[in-house]
């Protein structure tokens, strides 16, 4: 299969990732890594099929802020995150429930300021945010897979003290 090169103004190669893999021409999972060409993705990936048992689901997306092939994770019903090719590095959506908001506000204060800046601007969606992060470097992927522990683990139940009667 022929994938689409163009040549960029500096002579280097740059590939079209929509018109490479078409909705009818899914890649591999080789040809997204060295698409991405970061040490990032196949970290996250495997930090999140290994710690959480989850396998990836390859989609399309016609979604008009990112269009093409990613792969999606959920737990169960659960969305978790969906994580998008770029040339160089790779988008991340990570999805932050109501439940898990007042918690993420806190987590979010320990976070580099990319991901607090990102999350301040981010804007209420179902009264939880969806958070679509760049992932470039070693400290936004550290803060992405503490959003991701935070959605996998979702909100703590508070249980009552029970007392049981003898």
């Amino acid at each position: 299969t022929e994938t689409v090169i163009d040549k960029d103004k500096q002579g280097g190669n740059h590939m079209d990732w929509r018109a490479a893999f078409s909705r009818e021409h899914q890649p591999q999972p080789a040809e997204m890594e060295a698409f991405i060409n970061s040490p990032h993705w196949q970290a996250l990936r495997s930090y999140i099929e290994d710690t959480y048992k989850i396998q990836p689901l390859y989609d399309y997306s016609t979604c008009s802020m990112q269009e093409g092939w990613s792969i999606r994770y959920r737990k169960g019903v659960r969305a978790i995150c969906s994580m998008y090719p770029m040339e160089g590095y790779f988008m991340c959506m990570v999805s932050i429930g109501h439940k898990e908001l007042a918690e993420a506000e806190e987590l979010i204060k320990d976070c580099s300021e990319y991901i607090q800046h990102l999350f301040e601007k981010t804007d209420l969606f179902n009264g939880g945010k969806l958070l679509l992060a760049r992932v470039q470097d070693e400290e936004v992927l550290e803060d992405v897979k503490k959003l991701i522990e935070l959605r996998c683990r979702g909100k703590k139940k508070k249980h009552k003290e029970r007392k049981d009667v003898l």
